[in-house]
């Protein structure tokens, strides 16, 4: 058993210095280790692992030990969830309703691909007054509610961005 362990060291030491350690190090996160292969004689069997096939081999009477690589695999899909069927296909800002409100008011808006979302509400000298949404968001159909309480009536601007979108439209608080 001890001269199998060496002679397996000594192959691997002798493999990895050679040209072959270049082939290692194209493969990532990558080990050397038995490569998926079996070897056996009576008094002895080696296993090798997922991976490349055999690419080193030292034998005698008494043994047989088969070297190579083995390489981490990428996670496998097992399951897809489907898209909902009413995903939006453009960017729109719908009307606020009700309009003119009083004291709140629910603003709904769809993007058609995640994106990073705001929806602001600003005075008409362009002072800001509340950020609603300002985050990234999947593909959707949103609802957003806007409480005015502590503001002054009159008219404001509702704004909603994404990286490639704007839209703007406008809410009037009556108290």
């Amino acid at each position: 058993m001890m001269k199998t362990r060496v002679i397996f060291l000594l192959t691997s030491a002798l493999l990895h210095a050679g040209s072959l350690a270049i082939a290692q190090n194209r493969i990532p996160r990558s080990v050397m280790s038995s490569g998926g292969g079996t070897g056996s004689n009576e008094q002895f069997r080696s296993v090798g692992t997922v991976g490349q096939t055999t690419i080193g081999k030292t034998s005698n009477n008494d043994h047989l030990a088969l070297t190579g690589f083995w390489a981490q695999v990428p996670e496998i899909i097992l399951a897809v969830d489907p898209l909902p069927e009413d995903l939006p296909s453009r960017f729109q800002l719908e009307q606020n309703y009700p309009n003119p409100f009083n004291p709140s008011t629910t603003i709904q808006f769809e993007i058609p691909q995640a994106d990073f979302v705001t929806l602001e509400v600003y005075t008409l000298l362009g002072q800001e007054v509340a950020t609603l949404v300002n985050e990234v968001r999947p593909a959707g159909r949103y609802t957003e509610r806007f409480d005015a309480a502590g503001i002054a009536s009159g008219v404001y601007l509702y704004r909603l961005t994404t990286p490639l979108h704007s839209a703007t439209k406008k809410l009037v608080l009556v108290r």
